[in-house]
């Protein structure tokens, strides 16, 4: 060992460099060089949740993975799976964001609740046509921005002298027969026949002519847009649960 804090090598007899605590690793002139921390676990740099969904968002909906998300932001696919953990939250994420951005400026009647609900359903069910790639990949409506209208919705019924399980009961009525409208349209559209219709159509072609004949008879003539229907037998339903009054129970009074 020489004075300086080096080891003589056996072979060659040169000096090797020897890394002290209280000197860090020296180059050949003997200056320490400083070295960089060693990163810590946690939260991986460069990105955030929400550079994440933006990246997303930009993507095909078809298209969205973990990895295409990585891909277009440049970095590794650990780093995007840090911030979420599947391709299905990814998409929740996108479709919450887009549906909040178009729905928040929807504004509901605030004395007719009976046009509250026509609005408020008319109004989710353009947006869900409007973002028909989305709209096939989702089953439900996430978010807190899409969640605004919601609770602006139920203030109204709660104004008309609904009870929370009577306005419950209305929401989820709304929101299914909105939800449902709206997948079977962009799958016609996507795929140019109704799902359910062509089903009907299959069995009915595989009976004799005589059997069902009101069936063939409703589908001769052609099935019409039916939401404007189902949204007026919706507020009745709604008018006639109001009138009748509701416990906490659910249990219709009376």
């Amino acid at each position: 060992m020489t004075s300086g804090g080096e080891l003589a090598g056996p072979a060659t007899g040169r000096n090797v460099e020897v890394e002290t605590a209280s000197s860090g690793p020296r180059d050949v002139t003997g200056t320490v060089v400083p070295t960089s921390p060693r990163r810590r676990p946690g939260r991986p740099a460069r990105i955030n949740r929400q550079m994440v969904v933006e990246a997303a968002a930009a993507l095909d909906p078809d298209g969205v993975t973990i990895q295409a998300v990585a891909d277009r932001l440049g970095v590794d696919r650990k780093a995007v799976s840090y911030h979420v953990s599947s391709r299905e939250e990814l998409l929740e994420l996108v479709t919450a964001q887009t549906l909040a951005a178009e729905l928040e400026h929807l504004a509901l009647p605030e004395d007719d609740w009976r046009e509250a609900v026509r609005v408020y359903a008319r109004g989710v069910r353009q947006v869900l046509l409007h973002e028909a790639s989305l709209s096939l990949l989702i089953t439900r409506l996430p978010g807190v921005g899409v969640l605004v209208p919601a609770d602006a919705l139920v203030a109204r019924l709660f104004d008309a002298g609904f009870d929370e399980t009577s306005a419950g009961i209305a929401l989820n009525l709304i929101t299914r027969v909105v939800f449902t409208n709206a997948k079977d349209l962009l799958l016609a559209k996507r795929y140019r026949r109704h799902p359910t219709l062509s089903e009907v159509r299959s069995v009915l072609a595989g009976l004799p002519p005589d059997q069902l004949p009101h069936l063939r008879r409703i589908l001769t003539n052609g099935v019409q847009e039916p939401f404007e229907v189902e949204l007026e037998f919706l507020v009745a339903g709604l008018e006639h649960l109001l009138a009748r009054g509701t416990g906490l129970d659910g249990r219709v009074d009376g």
